[in-house]
């Protein structure tokens, strides 16, 4: 499993490389399940239950918030971050 993870990791960097992007989509889910497709064409699925209590991803409470993941290919994005909502690097999703 380790492996498979490095190589999806090798090759969706590889694909930043060139297109200078990795996340073609992210789709939230119920349950706070976050789908992040890659333009390599892997999905993940992110379980992110376990870290809504930490401060920085307590916003992600909010439903409205929750549903408003974006991406440009780079970050996974909720809400404004003008109001200091949270951003997720593909880097940080995939360490």
């Amino acid at each position: 499993m380790a492996y498979t993870i490095a190589v999806q990791k090798y090759a969706c960097l590889s694909a930043c490389r060139e297109v200078q992007t990795c996340i073609s989509a992210v789709r939230p889910h119920e349950g706070y399940i976050l789908e992040i497709e890659y333009v390599s064409g892997s999905r993940l699925f992110l379980d992110m239950k376990p870290h809504l209590h930490k401060l920085r991803f307590h916003p992600l409470t909010d439903a409205a918030i929750w549903n408003s993941a974006a991406t440009e290919g780079i970050f996974v994005r909720f809400g404004a971050l003008s109001a200091g909502e949270v951003e997720l690097s593909h880097d940080e999703i995939l360490s």
